[in-house]
Order: structure tokens, then C-alpha cells, then sequence
């Protein structure tokens, strides 16, 4: 059943990725539905224990720390997805995720910044670089 979780956490991620991309947002409606769904699972189904899920869902929530400091140069969404994806994958597989998002983010802002002139005021979606972490850990 684990497996089934992973799918679905894959599909629900991608459909964020791409409202992401087209919106530059991700409705709270479609954060819940993935809250309630990945809940669902850690409780049902979880092998990595209950605490390395917490930790994993505590180091998300510092993030809403980081977006706040950083006036949402990290947004809300992107918080609430690493959250929800620490609390599923737990601490360690998050962090994994995490080095993976960010190295695959600032390639792209830097090249993005040569070949097509971009200023650092260029907002880049995040969650094509978590969708990239998340293939890159269940890989793993």
C-alpha cells in the first residue's frame, strides 16, 4: 500500500508542479486535499516511523520561519509542500529532497541569469525542483 502512497503523492505533486508553473500559485484548496491525503497515509500506512515523520514535518514548518523572515521569497505553498512532504517521506529523506530542489534551483536561476539575462528579481516555481527531489529520493 506504501507504494500506492508514493503514486499518489507523485500525481498529487505533479498536478501542483504544473498549477505552479501556469499560476505561479497553488490553491489552499488543492494544499488541503493533499494535506488530508498524505495524513491519511502517514496514519495508515507509515514506514518510517512516527517520529522521523514529525521531525521531517518540524523541518518543513521552519520554512514558514524562512518565508516570513524573507517576505515569501520562499512562498507559503512551498512551505506548506515541504511540510507535507517531510511529515510523508520523514526527516532525512526530506533533506535529501531538499539538497536535491535547491542545487537543481540555483543551476537554473544561474543559468537563466547568462544565456537569457535574468535579474535577480526573477521568481522561479519551486515545485518543478521538488517535483525533481521527490523522483530523485524514491529513485534512491
Amino acid at each position: 500500500m506504501w507504494k500506492i502512497a508514493e503514486g499518489a503523492v507523485l500525481v498529487y505533486l505533479t498536478c501542483c508542479t504544473r498549477e505552479d508553473i501556469q499560476k505561479k500559485e497553488i490553491s489552499v484548496r488543492l494544499l488541503v486535499v493533499g494535506t488530508l491525503g498524505i495524513c491519511l497515509a502517514v496514519l495508515l500506512w507509515n514506514r518510517e516511523g512516527i517520529e522521523d515523520s514529525l521531525a521531517g514535518a518540524a523541518a518543513g514548518a521552519f520554512f514558514f520561519l524562512a518565508g516570513k523572515v524573507t517576505r515569501q521569497a520562499i512562498g507559503y505553498g512551498d512551505c506548506w509542500m515541504i511540510t507535507l512532504l517531510g511529515l510523508f517521506l520523514g526527516v532525512w529523506k526530506l533533506l535529501v529532497l531538499l539538497l536535491t530542489a535547491f542545487i537543481l534551483a540555483a543551476l537554473a536561476g544561474g543559468i537563466g541569469m547568462v544565456w537569457k539575462k535574468w535579474d535577480g528579481k526573477k521568481r522561479l516555481p519551486f515545485f518543478p525542483f521538488l517535483l525533481a527531489g521527490y523522483l530523485g529520493v524514491m529513485c534512491w
